[in-house]
């Protein structure tokens, strides 16, 4: 399975080392926590939805808001609970990835994830963070609307920016696909919603960790960035999940390629693409880290 070469570890490492570097978390990087596919089964079987094998959790969930029995609330509740029900990481385990990324000098963490994983990792390194959940559901693409004023991060005191709504703001949740389009007319039209700390974090090298190349959250991300990252000229860095149809046969190699060749075409031919899972990732991200630090003691 093809990974980084030295280089890029380099130039990762190098990043992070002075802070110019922004964490973007999917849902993979959220294990044990159901991926989106799993949501759409759970929600499918719950209300009884025919005709949608296949489907994603943002057109599963569309279905599902369109009964007259299903509230906005009710369905995001739902949602909920199935990841409440899955349990929490292990952050006792050194190569967890929440916790190795805590451990490392970040001062910004974006999520499309609407757990808290991220700042319980930060609290158990001692870094306990500011966190702000994006405000898109609270305006309209036809009025001006400021955001609340945001304060620089700092190593000791990172930021975790919930792009797509947390659990603990139901109303926030980007979830069916007319949260998707509205969100994206809503941010385009209105570019103070996304505080200008946060927007200054995405002109920085991005990291993103535990997206399938097919997910809906992760185009949306890079519709959203792609206009700065391509003018930036950066490598941006991202980890994928590693399911069967990405297998080592021709198949496999071919979906490969063509999914490679998307993300370059968005983010600019210097974009690099990890083939691997975030557990994968995050042991050698520790252990990469480590041998750097050991080598500047030297």
């Amino acid at each position: 399975m093809p990974s980084f070469s030295a280089q890029h570890w380099e130039d990762l490492l190098g990043s992070i080392a002075r802070q110019r570097c922004t964490v973007f978390l999917g849902a993979g990087a959220s294990r044990p926590l159901p991926l989106g596919g799993e949501l759409a089964e759970a929600i499918a079987a719950r209300y009884r939805l025919l005709n949608v094998q296949g489907a994603d959790l943002p057109r599963v969930a569309h279905y599902a808001s369109l009964l007259p029995h299903v509230s906005d609330e009710g369905l995001r509740t739902f949602i909920e609970e199935k990841c409440r029900a899955a349990g929490e990481p292990d952050f006792a385990n050194p190569d967890q990835l929440h916790m190795v990324l805590a451990r490392l000098p970040f001062e910004y963490y974006a999520t499309t994830n609407y757990d808290s994983f991220m700042t319980r990792a930060l609290t158990i390194a001692g870094r306990p963070p500011a966190v702000e959940i994006c405000q898109w559901h609270n305006a309209r693409w036809d009025e001006a609307t400021v955001s609340k004023e945001v304060a620089e991060p700092t190593v000791a005191r990172p930021l975790v920016f919930h792009l797509h709504g947390a659990f603990q703001d139901w109303e926030s949740m980007v979830l069916t696909e007319d949260d998707y389009l509205q969100f994206l007319t809503v941010t385009a039209a209105n570019k103070s919603i996304i505080p200008s700390v946060v927007e200054k974090a995405f002109t920085r090298r991005l990291l993103f960790l535990g997206y399938g190349l097919e997910d809906m959250t992760f185009k949306v991300a890079l519709r959203k960035l792609s206009v700065t990252m391509r003018r930036l000229q950066m490598t941006h860095l991202t980890v994928q999940l590693k399911p069967a149809l990405y297998s080592s046969d021709k198949a496999g190699r071919q979906r490969r390629r063509i999914q490679e060749e998307y993300v370059k075409k968005i983010l600019g031919s210097r974009a690099q693409i990890y083939w691997g899972s975030c557990e994968d990732f995050a042991g050698e991200l520790r252990r990469r880290w480590a041998q750097r630090g050991q080598a500047a003691a030297a």
